[in-house]
């Protein structure tokens, strides 16, 4: 517990003082940027550490695509996916409120994190398009910001241990982590999804949908099946 709150702070302090007099909504300069890039990967594997992931399985190679997609399971989600893909992934963030957030809004920017919008200035931009969890029953309809362009995506498939997978906010949730000591999770790199032929954003979205939801063994639930 010590070693993780020691981590957060840390982390919380590098983004706080790398976004102190940052304009909200625009990139951090290269060196504020460095600042962040050399702090939070570490900070991050420390935090895993703590909740008991000791070992995060990756299988497959990181797709090529500059939109990638996952699905949304746990509140360690996003910790996961920056640990394995790196700093430069940008985060899709649904609540544009939470920018406004004292300490969270500071986090964020330091994260490159964008709010319900295209851009960003990492070279990975990642979405969770279901904007919430149904844990391990199945994808909810994915929302179109991640297919408006028709551009490829990269799937990214995110299978937790039962004790993981239940923690989706709030102090429950950490200390479901914490009362396991090993908690595991398997990140499936699907690979690069191009848009079918004649498709519309909706079209693509289910397709996506229907791609992961097989790569995670879940039961179809799209018309027709």
């Amino acid at each position: 517990m010590a070693l993780m709150a020691s981590a957060e702070t840390l982390a919380v302090c590098a983004c706080f003082l790398a976004s102190l007099g940052h304009t909200r909504g625009e990139p951090l300069s290269p060196v504020r940027r460095r600042l962040v890039d050399a702090v939070l990967p570490g900070c991050c594997r420390v935090i895993l550490l703590a909740v008991g992931f000791w070992d995060v399985r990756a299988v497959g190679w990181a797709p090529d695509a500059k939109i990638c997609i996952s699905n949304r399971v746990s509140v360690m989600d996003g910790l996961i996916l920056y640990w394995l893909l790196g700093p430069d992934v940008t985060f899709v963030v649904r609540s544009e409120e939470l920018a406004w957030l004292p300490f969270c809004g500071r986090f964020m920017a330091a994260l490159r994190s964008v709010f319900g919008e295209r851009g960003g200035s990492g070279s990975i931009l990642l979405d969770f398009p279901e904007g919430a969890s149904r844990g391990t029953r199945g994808l909810l309809p994915f929302k179109l910001e991640a297919f408006q362009s028709l551009e490829p995506v990269g799937l990214v498939a995110l299978r937790y241990t039962s004790a993981a997978s239940l923690a989706r906010g709030g102090l429950l949730s950490v200390a479901g982590l914490l009362s396991s000591l090993r908690n595991e999770v398997e990140v499936i790199f699907v690979g690069t999804l191009d848009p079918p032929i004649g498709a519309d954003p909706v079209g693509f979205a289910d397709s996506a949908r229907r791609v992961l939801s097989y790569s995670l063994g879940h039961e179809p639930d799209f018309p027709g099946h």
